[in-house]
């Protein structure tokens, strides 16, 4: 279903892509197009605030989704 599902794509499992030393990652959340994160907001057409929540939001619920992911292999080992 549609907007049901998050896919990150954590090129070199470092967290999201903070500045432009970084490598890409992005976020498929179900919207029309993918969430690049690579510290080019031009690019994008956003201004720096608006890239700057946007890429916020995504990692505090990367990082969220990551611990309950590991407490679950903790669990089950």
């Amino acid at each position: 279903m549609p907007g049901s599902s998050l896919f990150y794509q954590d090129m070199k499992a470092d967290g999201l892509c903070a500045d432009h030393q970084m490598v890409a990652d992005v976020l498929y959340d179900g919207g029309p197009t993918p969430k690049v994160f690579d510290a080019d907001w031009d690019k994008h057409k956003m201004s720096q605030k608006t890239y700057e929540q946007e890429y916020l939001a995504a990692d505090q619920q990367y990082g969220r989704l990551l611990t309950i992911l590991l407490a679950q292999v903790k669990t089950q080992s």
